[in-house]
Parts: structure tokens; C-alpha cells; sequence
């Protein structure tokens, strides 16, 4: 068993590292606990579950960028908001007050899963198919 310490220390580095994935400040629902807000994902907490459909196709409809933030020389890389909102609108979200358009980057997580699930299982048929 993890003592206190331990246990407060990797909760202080997931907290740290969620806030910078989720740099956006996007709202989150209130469903648990604050400290465990962001690795709340029990399915009883869920309604209408659906499996991601075509994620490679989608993925390939979206260009990666690297870029600079106007006032920044710091090289930065992601996504143009507007392009992503039209593959993924679920995951871009208006800012009204400020203006601009905002990621959830951390959406993209079971995105890229199921891609890499779907690139592997079509390199099993081809390696099944060419050990034939």
C-alpha cells in the first residue's frame, strides 16, 4: 500500500499534468469528487456510448501544424481549431468572451486509440495474408 506521501505526490503530478493537457480551461462536468475530476470515467456516470467510427479516415482529414503563438517565439504544434471543428466538432469549443476557438485536446486521446487499433488489425491481415 502507498503511504500518504507517495499517494499525494502522484496525485499533485496528474493534477499538474491534467492542467496543462487541459490548458483550455474547458468547463467539467461536477459527476465526482474534485480531486478525481479528471480521471472520472466510470460508466455509470455515461449515457449514450458509441464506438468512434472511422477513425483513420477522420484522422487523415486533419493536418497536424507546428506554429507560433502571435506574441511568442516559442515553437508550438497542434491543431488549427477551425479545421479540427470540421472533422471533430465535439472536441472545438467557441470562447465567446475571448473570441477564438478552443481544443480539448485530451479528446483526441481515444481518437488516436482506436486508429492505432484499427492500422494494427489491417497489418495482421496483410501479414496473415502474405504468410499464406
Amino acid at each position: 500500500m502507498l503511504n500518504n506521501k507517495i499517494l499525494y505526490f502522484i496525485t499533485f503530478v496528474m493534477a499538474f499534468v491534467s492542467n496543462l493537457v487541459n490548458a483550455d480551461n474547458l468547463p467539467q462536468p461536477k459527476v465526482c469528487p474534485d480531486k478525481f475530476q479528471p480521471w472520472c470515467s466510470d460508466i455509470k456516470l455515461k449515457k449514450n456510448i458509441t464506438n468512434i467510427i472511422s477513425p483513420i479516415e477522420k484522422l487523415n482529414r486533419i493536418q497536424g501544424v507546428r506554429y507560433q503563438f502571435n506574441g511568442s517565439d516559442r515553437t508550438e504544434f497542434g491543431f488549427i481549431a477551425q479545421d479540427l471543428k470540421l472533422v471533430y466538432p465535439e472536441i472545438v469549443h467557441d470562447d465567446p468572451q475571448a473570441g477564438y476557438m478552443r481544443v480539448d485536446y485530451r479528446s483526441m486521446i481515444p481518437i488516436l486509440l482506436e486508429a492505432i487499433k484499427a492500422q494494427n488489425k489491417r497489418i495482421q491481415t496483410l501479414e496473415s495474408q502474405m504468410n499464406k
